[in-house]
């Protein structure tokens, strides 16, 4: 099947259709490439934060993919793809935790169970989900998460750091290009760039985005830089 996704439902700056699922295809190749795998055909993934392009180059562009679960606080996102996507390999929950930017009318991050059941993932991937998180539900996603990855499983995840970055593909990079230097390093421990719209920007200094995961569960593995349509990427494994 393919899933054609009308405009209502895109999410993030996406220029054309065709690039949003372009940018999804080189994200999860980038994932496979981090696990050391060359595909991800035999990897059982959650998807939290999950949108429509993921499955559209599942569907559309043939990625490979053993199991996927995506989530989202969006009910509308949720409610068209669970209707409109019938591969059984691919299955769709709502997560109705508040986020000042995405679902402000939802219930407190700490309150809300994942709608996994007690199902655990080879993987678990977030992606501008971190980046529009505060301290308090940077830390309560993480311990949300722990119970749900396999032994041997990895989290990776997405988060804007406050650093200048070798291959100038991250947000600061580009503030430093428009603004100059000066701009960044300003981020003693986190700050939230842009007052005006709540979580937009959720910036983080490097210590900081370290020192949060510290007693949740997890071990930072490694921190990739920002490479295209991807911020710094943290990789954990289960502590």
């Amino acid at each position: 099947m393919s899933l054609d996704v009308p405009e209502k439902y895109w999410r993030g700056p996406r220029k054309t259709e065709d690039i949003a699922v372009q940018s999804a295809v080189g994200m999860l190749g980038h994932i496979a490439a981090v696990l050391g795998l060359e595909d991800l055909a035999s990897v059982s993934m959650l998807d939290v934060g999950c949108g429509v392009k993921f499955s559209q180059a599942i569907l559309n562009n043939g990625v490979p993919i053993g199991r996927y679960v995506g989530i989202d606080v969006s009910a509308r996102i949720i409610e068209f793809l669970t209707a409109a996507v019938t591969d059984e390999r691919m299955h769709y929950g709502h997560f109705n935790a508040r986020n000042e930017r995405y679902n402000p009318g939802g219930l407190p991050m700490a309150g809300v169970e994942l709608p996994v059941s007690s199902e655990q993932f080879d993987v678990i991937c977030l992606f501008s989900v971190f980046t529009h998180l505060d301290p308090t539900d940077y830390v309560t996603m993480l311990q949300l998460l722990r119970p749900h990855i396999k032994p041997d499983g990895r989290l990776l995840y997405s988060v804007f750091i406050d650093e200048k970055t070798p291959g100038g593909h991250g947000m600061c990079d580009r503030m430093a290009a428009q603004f100059g230097d000066q701009v960044v390093g300003q981020t003693e421990t986190f700050r939230d760039l842009d007052p005006e719209q709540p979580l937009y920007k959720a910036l983080y200094s490097r210590q900081y985005a370290t020192d949060l995961v510290t007693n949740t569960g997890w071990t930072i593995e490694t921190i990739g830089d920002p490479v295209p349509f991807i911020q710094h990427l943290m990789v954990c494994a289960p502590g």
